[in-house]
């Protein structure tokens, strides 16, 4: 019963939205009125900095005297997990403002520690050698065996978390913390 009291104290609004400029989900019941308005003027301003991002690429695409298409620019926002203590919304982008090739699939999770509003800082959660050596050794293993030949042996040669600001990480409602593995690139359409 005590879970289902804590559940019905917290919510967040839209769970899933995408679109050019989408509204970025809001805590809209949560017992701590102060963390409450901390987590959503942090989500507020990932908001305002997409709206201003996407204005710099219609600008760009000016400049070079393209037109925007239906690719220029999407992002999909998710609250991935939502409790009385965590809350981790995933922003997926994707955009084309001009040059050889897009950005697909670009991650800017974040997630915030609901004790106190703050947003996590995963770099600081960890000892700095669990990037170069854990870490690296599970993305080794994950990494998809389908890749081209060329992108695993960057992978397996490289140390993709030399630093810490290759790493990404969300939690998941039903899989806890979760670090997406980046997908091999794709090649672009001719």
């Amino acid at each position: 019963m005590a879970v289902s009291l804590i559940a019905a104290a917290v919510l967040a609004v839209p769970m899933q939205i995408s679109g050019t400029t989408p509204h970025y989900p809001r805590l809209t019941r949560f017992p701590d009125a102060a963390v409450m308005a901390k987590v959503n003027a942090d989500l507020a301003a990932k908001e305002k900095q997409n709206q201003a991002d996407y204005r710099d690429c219609l600008s760009g695409l000016r400049d070079i005297a393209q037109k925007p298409g239906k690719d220029t620019w999407s992002v999909a926002a998710s609250v991935t997990y939502l409790s009385a203590r965590f809350m981790s919304v995933n922003a997926v982008a994707s955009n084309y403002c001009g040059g050889a090739y897009p950005n697909n699939g670009i991650q800017t999770p974040v997630t915030f520690d609901l004790s106190t509003g703050k947003e996590i800082d995963w770099k600081a959660a960890f000892k700095p050698s669990f990037f170069s050596g854990a870490l690296t050794r599970l993305y080794r293993a994950s990494y998809p065996k389908s890749a081209d030949a060329e992108c695993r042996k960057t992978v397996t040669e490289q140390d993709p978390f030399e630093t810490a600001d290759g790493a990404i990480f969300r939690l998941e409602t039903g899989k806890g913390l979760s670090m997406p593995v980046p997908q091999p690139p794709k090649d672009p359409a001719p």
